[in-house]
Formats: structure tokens, C-alpha cells, sequence
């Protein structure tokens, strides 16, 4: 259950950070699409044991969204590992893979269940 103060701080204060820093976005799993809407991210520096157990830093750009904005043929899905955010970027067109971050889900839900949080790779074309 949210809490008061996640209520208002996603009333108030994520409508405001979307319209100064977000970037338009449209999620693809497969051949469907979605509406596009506005996502913010962050680049993030992770720390991830690899399969010797040694730990070395893996860099993703994290998107942010509405829980509500995540829908294909109609329905309002979960974001997956493999799903991909078009965007464009310096007048290209630009994916980014969703991909699991160490031990952290492709996807997350955000306090109040309001949100996702996804990890994602640039896609290399």
C-alpha cells in the first residue's frame, strides 16, 4: 500500500520532473509497440560479481516511468529482460535493451507501485 507522502510526491513531483528532463519513449517486445509517453533516466554505475566472483562495474542507463504508460495490444503489461525503449537521440533513433543488473531484475517497481525502474544497454546497430 502507498504511503501519503508517495501519493503526493507522485501527484506533484514526477509530472514536474517528466515535463523538464523526460524523453519521449516507446516500449517494443516482439513486433508490438506501445503509445509513446515520457520516460526520465540516470546513467548508473553498478557493481556485479562476474562468474569468478570477481566484482566489475557494468554502467546502465535507467529509465523511469509510469506503471500505467507500460501497455501493448491494450493491456497494461510488466516490463521484461529482452523488451526494448526506442527513443531518439541526436536525431537518430536509438534501443535500448532491458537486461537484468547483477542480481537486480530487468524491472522494478518503485515505491507505491507507481513506477517501473528498468536497466537497460544501449543497443549497438
Amino acid at each position: 500500500m502507498a504511503s501519503q507522502v508517495d501519493e503526493l510526491l507522485e501527484v506533484y513531483g514526477a509530472a514536474q520532473l517528466e515535463q523538464g528532463f523526460g524523453v519521449s519513449v516507446v516500449l517494443c517486445r516482439g513486433g508490438l509497440e506501445s503509445p509513446a509517453f515520457t520516460a526520465t533516466w540516470e546513467r548508473v554505475e553498478y557493481e556485479i560479481s562476474d562468474q569468478e566472483g570477481f566484482l566489475t562495474k557494468r554502467t546502465s542507463r535507467d529509465f523511469v516511468f509510469p506503471t500505467s504508460v507500460a501497455v501493448l495490444s491494450g493491456q497494461t503489461i510488466e516490463p521484461r529482460s529482452g523488451d526494448r525503449l526506442r527513443l531518439t537521440e541526436a536525431g537518430a533513433t536509438v534501443e535500448y535493451e532491458l537486461l537484468p543488473m547483477g542480481k537486480l531484475p530487468a524491472a522494478e517497481s518503485m515505491p507505491g507501485g507507481y513506477r517501473w525502474k528498468v536497466h537497460t544497454k544501449k543497443v549497438e546497430t
